[in-house]
């Protein structure tokens, strides 16, 4: 299988348009291996010249990373900055009583060390970053940004900030590396999102690797080129991972040990090249997504230092998967201006896109896929009121009352829906009440309603731009 990670030129705000040419280069992580098979099954390649590949972005980003400093954040991103840090710590706390947590530190525990584990207990830097990291994803409830891949850089970029600090680094020095980190790992997220049907979807534990080792080695004190190796080690060493439930999830855990490894290797001087000695870089295999040509055409890409990202994250209002928030929020709004209760419906439709229509499991046995269940936490909105981390956690799986509302919720396909922007997350809701209050009461027209809410562009150094 190939992976796909850039499509050069285009833009990062949105699918392909129809119709128009695909790009002439997709770089691959085995790209001979799909040429002797193709030429097995009598389908030579075209001859084209191999891309060469730069390292200068790189370069630049590593240098950038490494030269930040706390004056250089308006003020916005600092304020930010300090919620997301409170908010990952708080589910990171919250969610280390879950199973993948527990066993994510029991696991972490094995490799002796000195960092605390949330869950209980001290480990290795990178073993510590990697069960802290589960413990923050674990409610899945962290902060995320929809246009840097759709990745929740919390999760991965604190936990391995936390497990590289050294005694004695300050507030403003953490949130200083945390931003780099954010801004590092949004924008690799950004080269990583699929463009074409054919591309795979590349989670948080991929893209997030690169900023948790950015992170990570601004803390160990590592200077631009060191740090540009650390993100060359990280992106060799990231895990190449899509989605798996549960517990695995987006491979959060592993992406923020890889980071914190990839610095610790990088300070040690790991990948250093003899005084003098400039070798040519290898046409065809790009040391990290910014290497790639074309990437310093992203517009997300190209406003490094510009453009603030970490400023433009979101936080969670319910302990689901973002794709649910909309009729979750859309759900109890209708029902407390109607005035009715969970008693009162005979059954719930949602219209949404086709993305999304995999979430409509009624029956979750674990806590991930309840987490990824449109039944599960309507059901727990309309006979609670929320659906936080005491509604979605794993005491409440089976609860009788929720599971026979969760049955009659209904999860269909409206395909007007599919091509909404990045920030929205649409869908059409409805309620039918019981037989002697019919007809069914619904949404007269498409909901696109952003929630979680994201700040708009324009977090610059002047801290606004038009």
């Amino acid at each position: 299988m190939t992976s796909r990670y850039l499509v050069p030129g285009v833009s990062s705000t949105g699918p392909r348009p129809r119709g128009s040419a695909r790009p002439e280069w997709y770089t691959s992580r085995h790209q001979g291996s799909i040429k002797s098979v193709l030429v097995r099954h009598g389908r030579a390649p075209q001859n084209r010249p191999v891309p060469q590949n730069s390292p200068d972005f790189s370069r630049r980003v590593g240098s950038w990373a490494s030269h930040l400093r706390w004056h250089d954040l308006p003020e916005p991103v600092r304020d930010r900055a300090a919620d997301a840090l409170r908010d990952t710590v708080a589910v990171m706390f919250g969610g280390a009583g879950t199973t993948a947590a527990r066993l994510g530190a029991a696991y972490a525990r094995t490799g002796p060390g000195g960092v605390p584990l949330a869950a209980g207990g001290s480990a290795a830097p990178d073993r510590a970053a990697f069960a802290n990291a589960t413990a923050a994803t674990a409610l899945d409830f962290e902060d995320g940004h929809y246009l840097g891949g759709g990745i929740h850089p919390g999760s991965i970029v604190v936990a391995a900030g936390l497990a590289a600090a050294p005694a004695g680094t300050t507030v403003r020095d953490f949130l200083t590396a945390q931003v780099a980190g954010y801004e590092v790992g949004l924008r690799a997220g950004a080269l990583l999102w699929p463009r074409h049907s054919g591309d795979w979807y590349h989670c948080t534990g991929t893209a997030g690797s690169l900023g948790a080792a950015a992170t990570a080695a601004r803390l160990r004190g590592l200077d631009g080129e060191a740090v540009t190796r650390a993100l060359v080690l990280a992106w060799q060493h990231a895990p190449m991972a899509t989605f798996a439930l549960p517990m695995a999830k987006e491979s959060i855990g592993w992406g923020a040990s890889v980071g914190v490894a990839a610095a610790e290797l990088a300070r040690a001087g790991y990948l250093a090249l003899p005084a003098g000695y400039t070798p040519p870089a290898p046409p065809g295999f790009a040391a990290t997504p910014f290497d790639v040509p074309g990437a310093e055409k992203n517009e997300i890409v190209a406003s490094l230092g510009e453009e603030f990202e970490a400023g433009r994250t979101y936080f969670k209002a319910y302990a689901c998967c973002r794709y649910i928030h909309a009729a979750a929020h859309g759900l109890g709004t209708l029902m407390d201006r109607l005035g009715i209760g969970a008693g009162e419906i005979e059954e719930i439709e949602v219209r949404t896109h086709a993305g999304a229509l995999f979430l409509s499991e009624q029956d979750p046995r674990t806590l991930e896929h309840a987490q990824y269940s449109f039944p599960h936490v309507l059901a727990a909105v309309a006979l609670e009121g929320a659906a936080g981390a005491r509604q979605i956690n794993e005491d409440r799986l089976g609860d009788p009352s929720r599971a026979a509302l969760a049955r009659r919720v209904r999860v269909t396909h409206a395909p007007d829906l599919d091509d909404a922007p990045p920030p929205l997350t649409p869908l059409m809701y409805g309620y039918v009440p019981p037989a002697a209050r019919r007809p069914p009461i619904c949404s007269p027209r498409r909901r696109a309603t952003p929630v979680p809410r994201c700040p708009p562009r324009g977090c610059g150094p002047s801290g606004s731009r038009p």
